[in-house]
């Protein structure tokens, strides 16, 4: 009888794991923040954002006891809007592993960002090419991200990076 919340990156997984799990309840959720490891047994938050998860009796128990701790839960009655933003951001990630940098080292240069910037800007076009809403997932429009990874190094990093709070 237990609710199933997928945290799994993509648009699909809710749906996939509920037709892997029939007769469960399957709630898409989604780690709008980066986390890595700080240890063997330590993750560690690297980014702003609040967890997301699908409005449902369940989840608005689970953000009760959770909003305790101190990381609160965004309850979406419709979380397509947001994965397809987390989407946007999540361009990021190939980008990244191809330049064998941290995130914050890839950031603080121009030449990264601005492929990851026409990535966001392809992306864009193709979400109003198909009429897919979308909402912003990070502290920024993807539009004007689009402009501000271009910036100069020395401006990006003095301003944008280091608002990020990225480790």
């Amino acid at each position: 009888e237990a609710v199933v919340v997928s945290l799994m990156n993509g648009i699909a997984p809710a749906r996939q794991v509920s037709d892997a799990l029939p007769g469960r309840t399957v709630l898409a959720g989604m780690v709008p923040f980066n986390v890595v490891w700080s240890g063997t047994s330590t993750l560690q938050r690297a980014s702003l954002g609040n967890l997301a998860l699908t409005e449902h009796p369940a989840t608005r128990q689970l953000a009760t006891l959770v909003a305790q701790s101190g990381a609160p839960i965004d309850l979406h009655t419709d979380l397509a809007p947001l994965q397809h933003g987390k989407l946007l951001l999540n361009l990021i990630n190939p980008i990244n592993a191809l330049s064998g940098l941290t995130l914050h080292e890839m950031l603080s240069q121009r030449a990264w960002r601005r492929i990851y910037a026409a990535s966001v800007r392809e992306a864009l076009t193709v979400l109003a090419a198909t009429d897919t809403p979308w909402v912003n997932a990070g502290p920024f429009s993807p539009r004007m991200a689009s402009q501000l990874l271009t910036l100069p190094d020395w401006l990006f990093n003095a301003t944008i990076l280091k608002s990020q709070k990225i480790t």
